[in-house]
């Protein structure tokens, strides 16, 4: 009767933290990622019980997307749904490390480093999903085509983390080298603006549902449209964030550099 008991009171205990946590009204932002969420929570309580570390259970992840790309790219039907679903229980175990990190008080920007290369990672299930589905003799497009969608959306998403590094970088120095209570005058935003951040609010919706997306369109031998889908996705947005921040920092930038 112990475990079951310790088990279900760390259990309330991350979802209480949780809810008292901003991380729950970031969360909200993206609609699935309260999904992913509540499924990671029996996990993080199992976890915890083990003792794993939220860095331990980063490396685990690491581990777990190399052996989901290692099935997919075998390209036989069995071994690549069973990929797809390990890669579902990748993506979920890339929430229990910060609900363990939470849960311990062990925050810290190490632990955001790492979990951010192994994010890095991701990228590469668009080429191995590509690879596998030309082995497994499913396509619905020539093979160049296909291979032009997946290398493109991996090289898509890989800009996509890349930038918001380096964005956040400079702007962290243009706020430590500008004067105290520097503000830039606000203007308001025309038509077009508007009308492209909303399609960007869109993509990024649909870009969380990568995991879901794979777990019903593999076993349907469907992974040229997965391929095409997250194409439309991906490549847009990485265009449009990019145009959007270079617009929106063109004057928040422009602080003299000191070298």
């Amino acid at each position: 009767m112990y475990l079951p008991v310790t088990f279900y009171k760390t259990y309330r205990e991350i979802i209480s933290g949780y809810q008292n946590n901003q991380k729950s009204r970031f969360d909200h932002e993206y609609y699935l990622y309260a999904i992913y969420r509540y499924l990671s929570f029996p996990l993080t309580a199992f976890l915890i019980k083990l003792k794993f570390t939220a860095d331990t259970v980063t490396i685990f992840r690491s581990v777990t997307l190399l052996i989901c790309f290692g099935l997919i790219l075998l390209g036989q039907y069995t071994y690549m749904v069973t990929g797809a679903l390990v890669f579902l229980f990748a993506y979920i175990l890339d929430f229990v490390d910060g609900n363990i990190a939470r849960f311990n008080n062990t925050s810290n920007y190490y632990g955001k480093f790492i979990d951010g290369l192994v994010d890095s990672f991701v990228c590469g299930l668009f080429i191995f999903s590509t690879i596998g589905n030309i082995r497994s003799g499913h396509t619905l497009f020539s093979i160049r085509t296909e291979m032009f969608m997946g290398v493109t959306t991996a090289f898509a998403s890989l800009w996509i983390q890349y930038f918001r590094i380096r964005v956040a970088y400079f702007v962290n120095q243009s706020q430590t080298h500008s004067a105290p209570n520097h503000e830039m005058p606000s203007k308001p935003k025309a038509w077009w603006h508007k009308t492209m951040a909303y399609f960007y609010s869109m993509t990024k919706q649909l870009s969380v549902s990568t995991p879901i997306a794979l777990i019903i369109l593999c076993p349907l031998n469907l992974l040229s449209v997965f391929n095409a889908v997250f194409f439309a996705i991906y490549l847009p947005m990485a265009l449009g964030e990019g145009a959007m921040t270079i617009w929106n920092l063109k004057n928040t930038l422009r602080i003299e550099r000191e070298y």
